[in-house]
């Protein structure tokens, strides 16, 4: 689902310089869900990955915490940044494109050196989503 992320959320930028109305309808459904896989595909990931490596909650709990708090210095630096590319390039769609190329190596980056998680089965949750 992370490499899904990646494909949508590029796709949806992508879409952005095409100056027609359905196509940038479809780019925002593109974008919308790739925001909705972005709000629980990382976070599952993590919390599997961290039951099955042998973590504590306490564990967990940290490191989520400073993921949040990364991740709120990413996007302060994220928005400077697109703030200077719009002023270099003089178009508004220049951190679309660089958020699109930069999705596109993450995708590679995901592709290579994560293995797919698909989670235990415990016999407790069988049949809660059947």
């Amino acid at each position: 689902m992370c490499m899904a992320f990646c494909v949508l959320t590029a796709m949806s930028y992508a879409l952005i310089n095409v100056p027609e109305l359905p196509i940038l309808f479809f780019g925002r459904f593109l974008g919308g869900s790739a925001s909705a896989i972005q709000s629980t595909a990382f976070e599952s990931w993590l919390v599997s990955s961290s039951y099955t490596l042998g973590f504590s909650s306490r564990d967990l709990s940290n490191i989520l915490g400073h993921a949040m708090f990364a991740n709120s210095l990413v996007a302060i630096t994220a928005g400077v940044a697109s703030d200077k590319l719009v002023e270099w390039r003089s178009t508004f769609t220049a951190p679309f494109i660089a958020g699109g190329v930069l999705l596109l190596l993450a995708l590679v980056l995901l592709g290579t050196t994560w293995s797919e998680n698909y989670g235990s089965r415990d016999s407790s949750t069988d049949g809660v989503l059947n």
